[in-house]
């Protein structure tokens, strides 16, 4: 979601100047300033939970925004803050701020601030034969033509990894990512924390079924740009007031009444509803 909400405001903008705070950020590129000033952005695409960045000069970038990072931009003298990324609790910081690891100042004043509390991801440089290959990489996205249940049986039978763990490895399927699991898996009654390959036939089919579902669901409703960004039309993304069990331990179900419980699986904060996922 956050490339449609960057897309429009990036393409055309001529990078005036970059500001790297967090040489991890840029995987230590000494010459990224230097390299990135002038050129202009032609292009944004995603494939998976990447971002590319097409830039004049057959420049490109790769981004990766992990656990915490999120790309806000910011038009000159307005406090209007388009993007997203992941949720924050507290209200919507001024920027750039403490978390900030590289800004792009444009020609036209505006600015894009890539911010990462935990410094996990990237926006690094890239050759385009670099873009190519970590494309390939990726596996099939739940909403492309190529993806059936006949493949997502396969995928999951016999292997005795966590469900989620299945679900987030992004060689296998591309963009399923910590939120939308969660709601895929409540929605489909199965508990993540399950071994993959101990799902029946009419579970799994229910599973693929939701994983579609719920990513059409995200874009219906203008995705996860938590409450500290708005949109391109500045409105906030509204689907986190779809989410039946991410983000809502200690509240009640609201399909059966028990108590959203939260716990980790596969190393990620994960959200069930222990009676509706027995």
């Amino acid at each position: 979601m956050v490339r449609r909400q960057l897309s429009e405001k990036l393409i055309g903008k001529k990078i005036a100047a970059v500001d790297v705070r967090s040489l991890k950020a840029v995987r230590d590129d000494e010459a990224y300033e230097s390299a990135l000033a002038g050129k202009k952005i032609t292009g944004l695409k995603r494939a998976g939970k990447y971002l590319f960045f097409t830039l004049t000069g057959d420049t490109y970038l790769i981004g990766h925004l992990r656990m915490t990072g999120r790309m806000i931009f910011q038009a000159d003298g307005s406090s209007e803050q388009v993007g997203g990324g992941h949720l924050l609790i507290k209200p919507v910081d001024s920027q750039p701020h403490k978390h900030t690891r590289i800004i792009f100042t444009f020609a036209d004043g505006s600015h894009l601030y890539f911010n990462d509390m935990r410094k996990f991801g990237y926006l690094k440089r890239a050759t385009k034969s670099e873009v190519e290959n970590q494309k390939d990489k990726l596996g099939v996205e739940p909403l492309a033509d190529a993806y059936n249940v006949a493949d997502f049986k396969d995928l999951l039978s016999g292997r005795k990894t966590p469900l989620k763990a299945a679900l987030l490895k992004q060689s296998d399927i591309a963009g399923l990512g910590n939120i939308y699991v969660d709601e895929a898996c409540f929605r489909s009654y199965v508990r993540p924390d399950r071994l993959a390959g101990d799902l029946n036939e009419a579970e799994t089919e229910a599973l693929f079924a939701a994983t579609t579902s719920v990513l059409e669901d995200a874009i219906k409703h203008g995705g996860t740009t938590f409450r500290d960004y708005v949109d391109t039309e500045g409105e906030h993304g509204n689907f986190t007031d779809k989410l039946a069990v991410f983000a809502r331990e200690g509240e009640t179900c609201l399909r059966c009444g028990e108590t959203i419980e939260k716990s980790k699986v596969a190393g990620r904060g994960t959200h069930i509803c222990p009676g509706c996922q027995k």
